[in-house]
């Protein structure tokens, strides 16, 4: 195959046959000889303190096998930014659905029902659910004595129940108020979303013969989860090996630890295997969900719609530990100018404590909530302004050459190109008004996360390559494209390529599959190691040829002299003679840190991120019809944009899109955990609304490609974008056709219903 012809190509994924002939393993399917069931006992109270714990009842239950409570395991804390988080709740509960005990039987009925019989006596604390409330005076403590929490991140500002606060300012905001001919404030509030998996939670641990941990989980981060089982378990890594099975699901959720401690604590104490699979009730009451926010929005503009200044502050509520936070709300003050020149600022975005459940990433964290916030509050200005939203944007939109918020000089700003095309395919400049039908324009600009990742590629005896990475393909559809980056750089068929991820024991380290990153940092490895591997080949391929190598080249799997193209050997030829005579494959490798640049530490306080390495842009229209008698929002079309820097595989670039757009959606209009005094009253998928494929509008995709300087062949990720854009995009379509501006997600009939009556009472 010649080059330039596989990236850009659509190929089909690379794990779709094993998925669709149900060869594939996920959580559920492991099962072992003499495995033990575990299950956990939660706590009935948002805020208690446990007084006493009495296991004797449940331990005489027949097949039961062991049972732990806080004085049985480590007494350490762990946490992904602040060490906050006991192993099991020992001294109080601080969210309903806290684990206190768990249980190994020989069977799941079993283990459950001891866990009913043990009993625990409690003395019911004042809870708060709200972050608002939770600053205000005299609210209670959710962490008495947190100052003395370790961090596992620099630099976090911590007081109270804030546990994580990031502030950025630039310009002269006091300045920014006296140049600005008018002013806008704005108060947006946006619900808790949980990630709506299709797979449980499901772990098996065991210690081997050689009394090394082996865990078997559904996770985006195997090198995280086996760091955080070193912590807890007292082990060194080398002592624990993490094999990620196939992910059902992970959009963010399955970033963190969840009960692998768990399993790997009863395996440890009974000297069996241990699985402990999930309820849905149990996901949406114990493990992570989208963070709900609070934000308000100041902003000063020119008569002519130039921005000036703005001033916001977000609350982010994180539950009952700190978990990602700190980091999302960092993430939030980053988006929250949008991709808008804004020549003065003041930020002050924090993650608060409440009685709630955890909440940690979900697939655009903190940007997904500053964007419905940014973007609605824009669309207002435009309209007071009676400007064009679409005019509006352009007037303000950042370009090359522009510095950030944040510090950094921006570059690739794909931004405006974006716009232009959402514009031409929705006919933005000649869409028809008609009654009770409006259009809605949103834009997003969102970081890309870098970090580290590190790739191997293997020649084998045959001239087949082989790609071992640590990054996780939990659907997104990463290990095609990383097999046709090898494949371009190797010009091999990407047939010829086999991919295999997910085990401690075998990968070199990466940071996970999570914020944008795989296609941009470990397709930026892979291209690194490849190189590696042709430095490798073309020396040994420079003595058998009698050519120089730097003389040498790869093409179509043939080594060859470009002065001299008869002068050539095959992978297979040189592949077999390394093997035989030089001892073993060539094996290219390399290990990536993302490019960045610093943050402006002046500006920037509290950030527990390092700056990203690019940006990701894309807009969106929407045009929607809503019922006046019943507040019913229809979406009949959505035509969205987004800049891939360079497409890889464009069938998972437009499957990324599409999915994306389907979880915002969900999120715009029927997607929220509903909380009654800290209980989730609808912990399963019945009372829990998402979109069914019935629901889907008329989607139509277009792809820029600005390319990104440091991202492979120009490449960067699309998967965040698309799950930002669309709740905006619909309150904005709302208000053009009814006249109503709906600040508060998700945009239920009701929520509609009542603001056409609010409206039409302030008229009278």
């Amino acid at each position: 195959m010649a080059k330039n012809e596989i990236i850009g190509r659509p190929f089909a994924r690379v794990d779709g046959r094993r998925k669709a002939c149900g060869d594939a393993v996920y959580g559920p399917d492991i099962k072992m000889p003499g495995m033990l069931h575990a299950k956990f006992l939660a706590s009935p109270y948002p805020h208690a303190r446990i007084v006493h714990v009495d296991t004797e009842k449940a331990e005489k239950l027949s097949g039961v096998k062991t049972i732990l409570t806080a004085k049985d395991v480590p007494q350490v804390c762990w946490g992904l930014m602040v060490k906050d988080t006991p192993v099991l709740a020992g001294d109080k509960a601080r969210f309903m659905g806290e684990p206190l005990a768990v249980v190994a039987a020989t069977k799941r009925e079993i283990a459950e029902e001891a866990a009913e019989l043990i009993q625990v006596e409690y003395e019911e604390l004042k809870p708060v659910f709200d972050p608002e409330e939770a600053l205000g005076p005299g609210a209670p403590l959710i962490h008495e004595g947190a100052e003395a929490y370790a961090c596992a991140m620099p630099g976090l500002i911590r007081y109270g129940n804030v546990c994580g606060q990031t502030k950025i300012s630039g310009g002269d905001p006091e300045q920014g108020w006296r140049e600005s001919d008018l002013i806008f404030e704005d108060r947006f509030s946006t619900p808790v979303q949980h990630h709506g998996f299709i797979e449980p939670h499901a772990v098996t641990a065991r210690f081997d013969s050689n009394g090394r941990l082996e865990i078997w989980t559904s996770t985006q981060a195997i090198f995280a989860i086996r760091m955080a089982l070193g912590e807890i378990m007292g082990l060194p890594l080398n002592r624990i090996r993490v094999i990620g099975t196939e992910v059902g699901g992970g959009f963010g959720g399955k970033t963190d630890i969840t009960v692998e401690h768990f399993c790997a604590l009863l395996a440890r104490m009974t000297g069996k295997p241990v699985k402990m699979q999930l309820t849905r009730s149990e996901m949406m009451t114990y493990t992570s969900a989208r963070h709900g926010c609070v934000i308000h929005l100041k902003t000063g503009v020119k008569k002519d719609g130039k921005i000036v200044t703005r001033e916001a502050r977000l609350l982010f509520d994180t539950g009952g530990y700190a978990g990602h936070g700190p980091g999302v709300a960092a993430l939030g003050a980053n988006t929250i100018l949008g991709p808008y020149r804004t020549p003065h600022f003041k930020i002050d975005s924090l993650s608060v404590y409440t009685n709630k459940m955890n909440f940690s990433f979900m697939r655009g964290p903190g940007g997904v909530q500053a964007g419905f916030a940014c973007e609605s509050h824009m669309d207002r200005i435009a309209r007071e302004l009676n400007l064009d939203p679409l005019d509006f944007r352009i007037k303000n939109l950042i370009s090359d050459g522009d510095t950030s918020a944040t510090g950094q000089r921006m570059e690739a700003v794909g931004i405006q190109e974006a716009l232009n095309s959402v514009a031409k395919i929705s006919n933005w400049k000649q869409r028809k008004k008609s009654k009770n039908r409006g259009w809605g324009l949103c834009c997003c600009q969102y970081e890309l996360v870098g970090m580290t990742s590190s790739a191997l590629v293997k020649l084998s005896e045959d001239g087949s390559l082989h790609l071992v990475i640590g990054a996780i393909d939990h659907g997104q559809g990463s290990s095609t494209v990383l097999a046709q980056i090898l494949a371009q750089e190797m010009d091999i068929p990407a047939d010829q390529i086999a991919v295999t991820v997910g085990d401690t024991d075998t990968a070199p380290y990466d940071t996970g599959t999570f914020g944008d990153r795989v296609t941009f940092n470990m397709g930026n490895a892979v291209i690194e190691a490849a190189r590696d591997l042709k430095v490798q080949l073309f020396s040994g391929a420079a003595a058998m040829l009698e050519s120089p190598a730097e003389n040498l080249e790869l093409v179509g799997q043939m080594i060859r002299d470009r002065d001299n193209p008869e002068k050539a050997i095959s992978l297979l030829e040189l592949a077999m003679g390394s093997y035989f005579f030089q001892g073993g494959a060539p094996m290219g490798k390399s290990t990536v840190l993302a490019p960045f640049q610093a943050y402006a530490y002046e500006k920037v306080e509290g950030n527990p991120y390092p700056a990203t390495p690019a940006h990701t842009y894309a807009c969106q229209v929407v045009e929607v019809s809503v019922d006046r008698d019943t507040g019913m929002v229809r979406v009949e079309n959505i035509y969205s944009c987004h800049d891939a820097g360079r497409m890889i595989n464009p069938l998972g670039t437009e499957g990324q899109i599409q999915g994306g757009i389907m979880m915002g959606l969900g999120y715009a209009l029927w997607e929220e955990v509903v909380f009654d005094g800290g209980r989730v009253t609808n912990p399963n998928l019945i009372d829990y609304k998402m979109p069914f494929a019935i629901n889907q509008p008329k989607i139509r995709i277009a792809v820029t490609e600005t390319k990104t300087p440091n991202g492979p062949y120009g490449a960067r990720g699309v998967g965040n974008p698309p799950v930002l854009l669309p709740a905006a995009a619909i309150a904005n379509a709302i208000h053009d056709a009814v006249g109503v501006r709906i600040r508060e997600l998700p945009l239920t009939p009701e929520r509609v219903l009542f603001s056409l009556k609010r409206e039409a009472a302030n008229k009278k």
